[in-house]
């Protein structure tokens, strides 16, 4: 499964590099970041990867299982695992949750999630990376935290809009489209 960087190398890191600061080439490695609350105990957002498969203007769904999304339709994706790539989870979780197996190709877009308490349930911030991934193997069949699988075009997710999950139209529309969201420097 081809890997993609955005122009950076990839390097690998030993015991040496522990705790010491990262910079890209040209930058100065630093460890002053003001943004960043000391506070371990402090709530971070949870990076998540989500498998977006087209076929022919379609696009793969699940019906969620569990919350915090339980009942509503959206994308094959869960959290990143330490120490994997985005690409890999989003092969994996799409594995996990409907029995294909596809190659991840490209980020099209992140999303942001942020949710207040609800039912009670803590906030909850997830960026969930959309990964295009093109399918090679299987038949769609609901697992692990999917209730139902389906295709579904943009405008078929238009008219369910109530029962997705956040941005689930927009992101499909994106990938059907052959478009990506732009990336710009942080």
């Amino acid at each position: 499964m081809g890997e993609r960087s955005a122009g950076f190398a990839a390097r690998s890191f030993g015991s040496a590099d522990v705790g010491r600061p990262l910079a890209l080439p040209g930058e100065t490695a630093t460890t002053e970041f003001s943004h960043v609350p000391d506070d371990p105990d402090q709530p971070h957002p949870v990076a998540a990867a989500i498998a977006v498969v087209e076929n022919q203007r379609h696009v793969l769904l699940v019906r969620r299982r569990n919350p915090p999304d339980a009942g509503l339709w959206g994308f094959p994706g869960g959290k990143i695992e330490f120490g994997e790539s985005i690409h890999a989870a989003a092969a994996r979780e799409l594995y996990e949750e409907t029995g294909l197996r596809a190659e991840p190709a490209e980020v099209v877009t992140a999303v942001d999630v942020i949710a207040p308490p609800w039912r009670g349930h803590g906030a909850m911030h997830y960026i969930l990376i959309a990964v295009r991934c093109h399918w090679r193997a299987g038949i769609p069949s609901p697992n692990d935290d999917a209730l139902a699988t389906g295709w579904f075009t943009p405008e078929m997710i238009d008219d369910i809009e109530a029962v997705t999950s956040y941005q689930v139209a927009e992101v499909a529309r994106l990938v059907v489209e052959g478009r990506r969201s732009g990336f710009g420097p942080c």
